[in-house]
């Protein structure tokens, strides 16, 4: 994933929200998760289990991960953020 600034397009960055080898695709999200007043990048998988991760927006570090529904669920999920 690289994640640009919204004001000039310059590349901040770039991590992996998932396995490299994954082929699923990944939806993204921003918004404030640890209520800090910051915005946190907000990943789901577009296949497969749907494991919401948040990572920091500047480090990229994750700061947080959970399943979005029961096992067994293979469908993926879909996030949404709000600006801080």
């Amino acid at each position: 994933m690289r994640v640009f600034d919204g004001f000039d397009g310059a590349l901040l960055g770039s991590f992996l929200a998932y396995d490299a080898k994954s082929k699923r695709g990944v939806r993204v999200a921003v918004g404030d998760v640890t209520g800090d007043g910051r915005a946190e990048i907000v990943t789901a998988p577009g296949r497969g289990p749907a494991e919401v991760r948040a990572f920091d927006g500047t480090s990229f570090e994750q700061v947080e991960g959970f399943p979005a529904f029961e096992d067994g669920f293979r469908k993926g999920a879909f996030v949404g953020g709000a600006r801080p």
